[in-house]
């Protein structure tokens, strides 16, 4: 394996030429998924660099050091706050970065000690800290104060996927998110937090951060199946749903819900938009053409040789006007639907909100239906012009 310093110029190196080769003779002179490859790779070795300096950050900048921590020397209670002045990122990026340099750092430990990653070294999965402010070798009562003291081995597992991290198997998405998942199983040996981290790390070169996390939550519930009901009570105790009103008026919101009642919302919303995918289709006695109603696709099919099962017949009864006896309407005729998407999903989220007012007996909203008044002088109502209050 080269060591880390070659691999980043090596990488470096590659982006620039492909950089270089664009600007001479544009895009078309590469291979556009080699250079998503090689940025991709370059991002990598970039993300672990940064994670060892934040680790170094945290480690210089533990609590037991009092004003003397690099961070409290700057000006900033923890080493987060510091991350999150110098480069902009949120509390739980800073956070993120330090845990998994905290790895690193610890798999780097274990080699310098000569033991193999994921040896037996007992201790708990608490000692090497789950997401907390601490760093690297935090210690407790008797720790060195030293700030360049190397952080003890505590974790197999967690040495096992810094490891895997230095050599380049996963990347530091997969990394967080094994560290993120394994970390909340408490009560399961060591050898099954190895196995199980292990498994994540084999399988996440096929997946994507999204696909490994229910992979890794998935395998978490097998390994530590009884602690299932304190997980969901967490994640039952941890729902919310904020409402404010932005700068133009715009009623937003968001919501965070357990996966039952995610799963509810999801299916509302899937069965209100499921008539429209796809929307109806028309073929016109003017030229014959298929008009597709959703204005989003914006293509039609010339001719009458495509598919007719692609296409929704129209009944030919008085209710759909002048409709010939083969279905087809002109062109004038055909309904559109010119809302997008995101427009039909707030449209049937609200008439979610109407039915439901429509149709409580008063077990949900009390006595009174919700309902929208809106202020205006008589004089205004008539004209049907000038402002109203809600």
């Amino acid at each position: 394996m080269p060591d880390f310093s070659t691999l980043l110029t090596e990488r470096a190196s590659a982006v620039a030429e492909l950089h270089r080769s664009v600007e001479q003779s544009g895009w078309g002179s590469i291979d556009l998924k080699e250079a998503v490859k090689a940025g991709d790779a370059l991002k990598q070795a970039a993300s672990e660099f940064q994670a060892r300096a934040a680790a170094r950050v945290a480690l210089e900048s533990r609590a037991e050091l009092g004003h003397k921590g690099f961070a409290q020397r700057e000006g900033f209670k923890s080493a987060e706050g510091l991350l999150q002045f110098l480069t902009g990122v949120g509390y739980q990026e800073a956070n993120r970065q330090i845990e998994n340099g905290k790895m690193l750092a610890e798999a780097e430990t274990a080699n310098e000690l000569g033991a193999a990653p994921g040896g037996d070294t007992g201790g708990g999965d608490e000692a090497g800290g789950g997401d907390g402010a601490g760093g690297p070798g935090a210690g407790g009562p008797g720790a060195s104060a030293d700030p360049t003291q190397l952080p003890p081995r505590v974790i197999p597992w967690r040495e096992l996927v810094g490891d895997a991290l230095r050599a380049n198997l996963i990347s530091v998405d997969a990394a967080d998110v094994i560290r993120r998942v394994l970390s909340e199983i408490t009560g399961v040996d060591q050898q099954a937090l190895t196995a199980a981290a292990q498994a994540l790390m084999d399988a996440s070169p096929g997946l994507s951060r999204e696909q490994l996390f229910r992979r890794a939550r998935q395998l978490r519930d097998v390994i530590d199946a009884e602690h299932i009901p304190d997980r969901e009570q967490k994640q039952r105790d941890n729902r919310f749903v904020k409402l404010w009103i932005d700068d133009q008026g715009m009623h937003r919101g968001i919501w965070c819900l357990p996966p039952e009642d995610g799963v509810h919302v999801a299916a509302a919303f899937r069965q209100i938009m499921s008539p429209r995918r796809p929307t109806p289709k028309f073929r016109t006695t003017d030229t014959g053409a298929v008009i597709d109603t959703d204005a989003q696709s914006g293509s039609s099919s010339e001719g009458g040789s495509g598919d007719d099962d692609a296409c929704t017949d129209l009944d030919t009864t008085d209710d759909h006007g002048s409709a010939d006896a083969n279905g087809s309407v002109p062109a004038s005729e055909v309904p559109v639907d010119d809302r997008t998407w995101d427009q039909r999903a707030a449209d049937g989220f609200m008439d979610i909100f109407r039915l439901a007012g429509n149709k409580d007996t008063g077990t949900v909203f009390g006595s009174r239906t919700p309902c929208v008044r809106v202020i205006i002088t008589a004089e205004r109502f008539i004209d049907g012009t000038g402002p109203g209050h809600i």
